[in-house]
């Protein structure tokens, strides 16, 4: 695509060597249902080619589109991108073929650039020719190198390998509103080289680990900055077989510590309205996700009576807006 003022909808996109849509100029990506891309190795002019989508410019809309499986990044904004909005897209089984990517991702300064109420799902990687065979690295929103002034809110990130939000060395960034259930990290900011991880909000978020070998928030700088990150409210950091040490920070004088909130709101003085979960469990079965990828309400009849981590009780179903999601755990006291 390389026009200005265009329009890609409604398109059946898939078996592509090299990107679904590779879009130069600027308009509306809406409705595309885009599958298999680019999982052939070696096929792609560039490695980095093999996104589902791939925007190099300003002013466009990316909306209402279905992902499934590509061998690199789900939607990639290039780091020359700034008026973009990319809202009610659901992506699924990216970096396939190469990692370090995401089912978003970003990175470069910006001023304009929203991430809304996109679902994400399986950011799984490949490893295979990497020096570490053990560690996938597939993120479901990632703000890379130098990320600014970007609002990420009302998302939802299940099922990554590496993390559900990543920030590496970036600033002025808001996430709000987000969702983050069994990834391996809930959120991770990243800063290895100078001070550039400040000014970023967090508010209104749920980073909820599934498994007790998961976390809530990990922190890893070079530098010992890390209470300089920016602010952080009314989060929710859960993790209920093992509601503890949820975070994990490392930095130059400190090295690496795991804390629970109470340690890192001592440490950032960040978070003091923050949450963990109203209940504890030893069993991760317990433990559903739910979600509503379409542009309808969907109403979801539950086996047995639930609490979500905000300590909401649902008896007998409940209704997700479109573009939403909910993570229930068996209430174990629903008389009260």
């Amino acid at each position: 695509l390389l026009g200005n003022n265009c329009t890609i909808e409604n398109n059946q996109i898939s078996y592509c060597n090299q990107a679904g849509i590779f879009a130069v100029g600027s308009g509306n990506i809406t409705s595309n249902y885009i599958f298999n891309i680019g999982l052939i190795v070696g096929q792609a002019y560039y490695g980095t080619f093999i996104n589902a989508i791939k925007v190099t410019n300003n002013n466009y809309v990316i909306q209402y589109n279905r992902i499934n499986n590509s061998g690199y990044s789900g939607v990639n904004i290039a780091s020359t991108c700034d008026i973009i909005t990319i809202k009610n897209n659901f992506i699924t089984n990216v970096c396939l073929v190469l990692q370090d990517g995401g089912g978003i991702y970003t990175s470069g300064e910006g001023s304009a650039r929203v991430i809304d109420g996109n679902i994400i799902m399986n950011s799984i990687g490949n490893n295979s020719g990497t020096p570490n065979p053990t560690r996938f690295l597939a993120r479901g929103i990632y703000l890379d190198e130098l990320s600014s002034y970007t609002t990420v809110k009302n998302n939802t990130v299940a099922n990554c390998a590496e993390a559900g939000y990543v920030i590496h060395k970036a600033h002025h960034n808001t996430l709000e509103n987000n969702v983050s259930f069994n990834n391996g990290d809930g959120v991770y900011f990243l800063n290895n080289g100078g001070s550039y991880v400040y000014s970023n909000s967090l508010r209104g978020n749920i980073f909820f680990a599934k498994a007790a070998k998961q976390l809530s928030l990990r922190f890893a700088s070079g530098t010992d900055d890390i209470p300089k990150f920016g602010t952080a409210s009314n989060n929710y950091y859960a993790r209920p077989v093992d509601d503890d040490d949820v975070f994990l920070t490392y930095s130059p004088s400190t090295g690496t510590r795991y804390r629970t909130l109470a340690s890192w709101q001592s440490f950032t003085g960040q978070d003091l309205n923050s949450h963990k979960s109203p209940i504890t469990l030893t069993d991760t079965s317990r433990i559903d996700f739910y979600y509503n990828a379409s542009t309808s309400n969907r109403v979801i009849t539950l086996p047995q009576p639930m609490i979500d981590v905000k300590g909401t009780k649902y008896s007998t179903s409940i209704t997700l807006l479109p573009y939403t999601s909910a993570v229930l755990m068996v209430d174990p006291n629903p008389a009260s």
